[in-house]
C-alpha cells in the first residue's frame, strides 16, 4: 500500500472535518446574533418602562413616547405607549393605529392584546411603523388609541376609546 497516497487522504479528511466544524460554530454564532437583534428590537426595555411610568405619574391615562421620530426610507422607527386602567373593575385593552397621511400603507405595528387588565394596572406597548422605500419627503400623522371593553357582566361589549387619540408623527428626510 501507498503510504503517501493514505496520507494525503487521511489529511483531507481532517481538513474537511474541521472546515464543517468551524462552518456550523460560525451558524450558531451567527443565529445568536440575530435572535437578540429581533429580541431587541421587539421588546420594550425596563427604562422605556421606567420612562412610560414616570410621565404616567401626573395621572395621564394614556402616554407616547416619543411623539415625532425621524426615519430613514426603508427603516422601521418605534414609539412607546403606555396606559393604565383607571376604572375600578378589569378590562380588556388593546392600541390601534391610524394612518392619518396614507404612509402607502406600510404602517406596521407590533402590540399585543392587554385582557383581564386590574384597576390600576399599567401596560406598556410597542408600536413599529415601516417607512417604505418609496416614500416622499415629508412629515406623516398617525393617531394612536387605546380602546378597552368588558364582558356579560361588566359593559361596554364592544371596543370603546378610552381616551383621547394621541398624535405621533414620522419625519421623513
Amino acid at each position: 500500500m501507498d503510504r503517501k497516497g493514505f496520507q494525503i487522504a487521511v489529511n483531507f479528511l481532517v481538513v474537511i472535518i474541521l472546515s464543517l466544524v468551524l462552518f456550523g460554530a460560525g451558524m450558531v454564532i451567527f443565529t445568536k446574533i440575530i435572535d437578540k437583534g429581533t429580541d431587541f428590537q421587539a421588546k420594550i426595555t425596563d427604562r422605556m418602562q421606567e420612562q412610560l411610568n414616570a410621565a404616567m405619574d401626573d395621572g395621564s391615562v394614556i402616554v407616547v413616547q416619543p411623539q415625532r421620530v425621524n426615519g430613514k426610507r426603508g427603516k422601521s422607527v418605534l414609539f412607546t405607549v403606555g396606559f393604565w386602567n383607571e376604572f375600578p373593575n378589569e378590562y380588556n385593552f388593546k392600541v390601534v393605529v391610524s394612518d392619518k397621511d396614507g404612509l402607502s400603507g406600510a404602517m406596521n405595528y407590533f402590540t399585543d392584546p392587554y385582557p383581564d387588565t386590574q384597576p390600576n394596572q399599567r401596560q406598556h406597548a410597542l408600536i413599529s411603523i415601516d417607512i417604505p422605500k418609496n416614500s416622499v419627503s415629508g412629515q406623516y400623522a398617525f393617531d394612536v388609541e387605546v380602546q378597552y371593553k368588558g364582558d356579560a357582566t361588566n359593559p361596554p361589549a364592544n371596543w370603546e376609546r378610552y381616551d383621547k387619540p394621541k398624535r405621533i408623527y414620522v419625519v421623513v428626510p
